[in-house]
């Protein structure tokens, strides 16, 4: 079962995109891994060697969890594929989703740690790293993504059955992790790295197995729908949106508990980030990141809301009704816009409270940039962000035109005076008349279901 299963994530992936294309990303991977390896020193000359080691961890463990979450409670529900084919077969649920598990583990380990290891091999005739120290710290951030791998596959039983629970999880793991950090309690793959010891690599190996072998107990042998009540919000949201779509994509967004599955992908993320751009402040000794680049961050990154709102429903039933792909796409627009505001708008307020002066700029250029972001998001990907994954020609579009002004907006926000303000109402302006382009390329580009 698994080698088919390793088989259908491969095809999956070739699928969106052409062959080579799928082998050019670890290509990318090696290649940011051996400019990262070359910077290193200059890294440690900034940030402490013990709270960088315990951001990196806790950000490849998020990477694990938000994988194996959005694999387990998002993906793996479309249509024509082996999880739900195993259904009719004489295959119970338990023994599908441990072949889901290892297969994720495997083929994202592969597709992933492999080439970043590589890209360290490479960079080490020409640093001062040494073998022995790249092999180790690949090895910890193996384990830190396994790590977060086995708690996604130990938790996705209870989103299934008793959300309550689900959500006091998520909580727990929200505050350990922040304790981690600021070492009130250990994470095990970050402390094997820095002391590298026989203990820490068993505390490390041994917690992902029994989270793995809880998951594996905890999985029903067969999936029942299990029975929940919900307040018929359909008329509330028409009377209050006045749109019947979108009415429809509000209520779609409460059942489908996308807030839950945002705050995984979106909130966790860019909290670690927010950790790391007020390290950087404190080794300056200036708020060298001041509100505007946190909001030009936090619209960076909303975008992965975006794949929530697309992937979770069979949407081509709607064909049969007087609407057009498009017509979709900017409903996911506007609910995706309403859901990013209210996780997003809050942090900034937080994160800046101390410079009003900035805010009602910075909340601006956030609202700017999201659907700056989000119009080229539509206008390539269409309503299913999958036309997206591993597609070279896609991804570079994406990246010239939607990452490079994020850039000159962060650094020409690094120091505001005369120039750089006029920077960046240039590069807002050419932002405005894109998204234009965008919204109106829409109604044309994406007709059919």
């Amino acid at each position: 079962m698994l080698k088919y299963y390793l088989i259908e994530e491969y095809r999956r992936h070739i699928y969106v995109a052409k062959k080579y294309s799928l082998f050019l990303f670890p290509a990318y991977i090696v290649f940011f891994t051996v400019l990262g390896a070359f910077s290193v020193q200059d890294v440690f000359q900034i940030y402490p060697y013990k709270p960088l080691i315990r951001l990196i961890m806790m950000s490849m463990f998020l990477y694990g969890f938000g994988v194996g979450s959005y694999e387990l409670l998002g993906r793996s529900r479309e249509h024509y594929n082996l999880i739900n084919t195993s259904t009719i077969l004489p295959v119970d649920s338990r023994t599908s989703y441990l072949m889901l598990f290892l297969r994720d583990a495997i083929y994202y380990t592969i597709l992933f740690m492999v080439p970043t290891y590589v890209g360290f091999l490479i960079s080490v005739p020409f640093t001062t790293l040494e073998l022995y120290q790249v092999s180790f710290f690949s090895l910890t951030l193996t384990l830190s993504m396994l790590f977060g791998y086995a708690v996604a596959y130990a938790t996705f039983p209870f989103a299934h059955i008793y959300k309550n629970i689900y959500n006091s999880i998520l909580l727990a793991i929200f505050i350990y992790l922040p304790l981690q950090y600021f070492n009130i309690l250990p994470f095990p793959p970050a402390e094997l790295q820095i002391q590298k010891t026989p203990f820490w690599f068993v505390l490390s190996t041994v917690p992902i197995l029994l989270f793995s072998a809880f998951g594996y107990l905890c999985t029903p042998r067969e999936f029942r729908d299990v029975s929940r009540k919900y307040r018929n919000r359909l008329k509330m949201y028409h009377s209050r949106f006045k749109d019947i779509l979108l009415a429809k994509e509000m209520e779609d967004i409460i059942r489908g508990g996308i807030i839950i599955k945002a705050l995984l992908t979106y909130f966790f993320p860019v909290v670690i980030i927010f950790v790391f751009l007020n390290m950087i402040n404190t080794a300056m000794r200036s708020d060298v990141y001041n509100a505007l680049s946190h909001a030009i961050m936090l619209s960076i990154f909303s975008t992965v809301i975006y794949s929530w709102l697309t992937i979770m429903d069979p949407v081509e039933y709607l064909a049969i009704l007087p609407l057009t792909s498009g017509d979709l796409i900017k409903t996911h627009i506007k609910a995706y816009f309403i859901l990013v505001i209210l996780i997003a708008i809050p942090i900034l307020v937080i994160l800046d409270f101390n410079a009003a002066l900035l805010l009602v700029p910075a909340t601006g250029m956030f609202c700017l940039n999201t659907l700056y972001l989000l119009s080229m998001t539509a206008n390539l990907a269409g309503h299913r962000m999958n036309s997206m994954l591993f597609n070279p020609g896609i991804i570079m579009k994406f990246v010239i035109y939607s990452i490079v002004p994020g850039i000159i907006l962060v650094i020409a926000s690094f120091e505001l005076n005369f120039v750089t303000i006029g920077v960046m109402l240039a590069t807002a302006i050419f932002m405005v008349i894109i998204t234009a382009y965008n919204l109106k390329k829409i109604k044309t580009k994406w007709i059919y279901f």
